[in-house]
């Protein structure tokens, strides 16, 4: 009677699945290693793989997983005038998506130069939610008087 050879199991490996062009890391988990490149679809995502990674906290810069840095320049907290006239400049990196209030912005409130104007006729506490790959997730709040 012959042996049948023993086969080994796939291997478990912990991934990340990220965008090329940004960095973003846009999920993470375990899965087969013989499953990986079903995860990626090769012209717009990557995956790394044998890693530890945090959508919310890490990124990709040249193929190395890295930690998001704070939103550089930003202050926390910023006040106006609610008088349709007085308005606050935010520094926002070219790239960011930007929520206000929760509804999704865009390219109204992030100028090329990479500046949100906020500005409003009612009085109220409004947050601006900045989401940049390179860095952490910013609220930011806004208090019109």
């Amino acid at each position: 009677m012959s042996e049948t050879p023993e086969i080994a199991p796939p291997r478990t490996v912990e991934y990340a699945l990220f965008e090329r062009d940004s960095g973003r890391i846009v999920a993470t988990g375990r899965c087969r290693e013989d499953h990986i490149e079903v995860l990626a679809d090769m012209a717009y995502y990557d995956v790394a793989i044998d890693i530890q990674a945090s959508d919310e906290r890490h990124c990709v810069i040249d193929g190395a997983i890295v930690e998001r840095t704070p939103l550089p320049g930003a202050e926390t907290v910023y006040t106006l005038a609610a008088d349709g006239v007085d308005s606050v400049s935010i520094p926002v990196p070219v790239g960011a998506t930007c929520w206000m209030q929760g509804r999704l912005s865009g390219p109204p409130w992030t100028e090329a130069s990479g500046t949100a104007r906020i500005t409003t006729n009612v009085a109220g506490v409004y947050e601006l939610v900045v989401d940049h790959p390179r860095h952490l997730v910013a609220r930011i709040r806004i208090e019109a008087t």
